[in-house]
């Protein structure tokens, strides 16, 4: 047992205590911790992500489970330059977008792209810039990322650390999840962390949800995320400096034509922005288009491509893609369609083919061509359409029964100048790997 104190040492202890004053409490000081959406201010965003899923469908009464991994990176450029309660004016320069579903490419073709958006009162439109173009159903597609410019959400106007507060992930969530989904509230309690006035950043941390809603042929049905959300603002730069969200995923609804088809799964992704004064060279940057698989289904046919072609408009009878480089020069597109014929010889269609052109009086250029299909015939015929020159050149092959039409078609300074990528697509043009729709 240790020796007690001395009683002098008592006494000059107590006298010490009685002297120093009590500590008041400390008490946080609110912190102005809304955001506000800067003017001809370029905003950097560079996002990256992964999501892992597993599906269980019921084919002709058997379950069926097919596993699906998704990997993504984007780095784009945002631009405010008008924003009041009757206009908005923006832009979105997308330096890069890479796509992994499932370890084949599939990236989008709107790499490169200048995309402008408009809203005047509740009405919203998005154009391409520049000497690229995009099909109109493609730019409704992304019209839903637009409300995530600028990566902005509404915080409190004021906030003491430690305080809990709801914030709604809604204008968030085209990048967490995706902006072919459509979202409603998305209601998420935060705790503030954290704040450095030396840095001028906040930190919140919390659960967040996020559900989305799809409505198309393809794909119907709900998604829903739940998951760790962390956010991180540059409060000085008005700016979302960095989020991480990371969670599970649940899908219900309908692939396809078939319906009831639920799958779990996981998701993460990062997201980090920076203020970005050399925004002019990067918009200058020629993007880099990577090749990959486009199939069509219906036709049971495959070909490889640049992923600056962009599928559209694809009807029950044929297969479309259209080029999106070189507006200036007009459009070129990329079409599979199917002819059924009574001849089962190969060499008496093909000259019904040329003699068809003849009968028509159609001046056209005649050549043989082959593909891993096998060998078929091509015709070649420039005329002119409403003053403008057109070209078309379609090649006839032989396929499961029935012949396939590889052509390409439109403006004819567009489709000469996407010639080389039609001629050497053709050299991957083969049976699908996948079964028919």
């Amino acid at each position: 047992m240790p020796a007690p104190l001395p009683i002098a040492v008592l006494s000059i202890v107590a006298v010490c205590q009685d002297e120093v004053p009590a500590l008041a409490p400390v008490i946080a000081e609110p912190v102005n911790t809304s955001l506000h959406v800067p003017l001809n201010q370029p905003l950097l965003v560079e996002h990256s992500g992964k999501n892992e899923f597993k599906l269980t469908l019921e084919i002709a009464k058997k379950r069926v489970e097919h596993s699906l991994v998704e990997e993504f990176t984007d780095r784009f450029i945002d631009e405010y330059t008008e924003l009041n309660d009757d206009r908005e004016v923006a832009t979105r320069h997308i330096l890069q977008s890479r796509r992994m579903s499932d370890g084949r490419i599939a990236d989008p073709p709107s790499q490169g792209m200048t995309l402008e958006f408009r809203r005047v009162g509740t009405d919203t439109n998005l154009q391409v810039q520049g000497d690229r173009l995009l099909p109109k159903e493609k730019l409704q597609e992304l019209l839903g990322l637009f409300d995530a410019l600028w990566i902005w959400a509404k915080f409190p106007d004021q906030l003491k650390v430690g305080d809990r507060f709801d914030l709604d992930l809604r204008y968030l969530a085209p990048i967490l999840l995706g902006g072919e989904f459509d979202y409603d509230s998305c209601p998420t309690q935060l705790v503030f962390e954290s704040h450095d006035p030396a840095t001028s950043l906040a930190v919140y941390a919390g659960r967040g949800r996020v559900v989305g809603k799809l409505d198309e042929e393809k794909m119907a049905g709900t998604v829903t995320s739940d998951g760790d959300c962390r956010i991180v603002v540059h409060l000085a730069e008005q700016r979302i400096d960095t989020i991480d969200f990371a969670g599970s995923m649940q899908f219900d609804g309908r692939v396809g034509n078939v319906t009831g088809v639920r799958g779990t799964g996981s998701c993460r992704c990062t997201l980090k922005t920076r203020l970005e004064p050399n925004a002019s060279r990067l918009r200058a940057v020629r993007p880099e288009f990577r090749k990959r698989e486009f199939q069509s289904r219906r036709h049971k046919v495959m070909i490889e491509l640049p992923s600056s072609w962009a599928e559209f408009d694809n009807k029950e009878s044929s297969y479309q893609l259209v080029r999106t480089l070189d507006a200036e020069k007009g459009e070129a597109d990329l079409s599979f369609q199917v002819l059924q014929t009574s001849s089962a010889d190969p060499k008496t269609f093909l000259g019904q083919i040329d003699d068809e052109f003849r009968k028509e009086n159609i001046k056209a250029e005649f050549k043989d061509v082959s593909c891993p299909l096998g060998k078929g015939r091509a015709t070649i015929v420039d005329k002119e359409e409403a003053g403008r020159k057109k070209f078309v050149r379609s090649e006839f092959y032989p396929h499961d029964g029935v012949w396939l039409v590889y052509k390409l078609s439109g403006d004819a300074e567009a489709c000469k100048a996407a010639l080389k990528e039609y001629e050497a697509a053709r050299k991957t043009l083969k049976p699908s790997k996948e079964p028919p729709q």
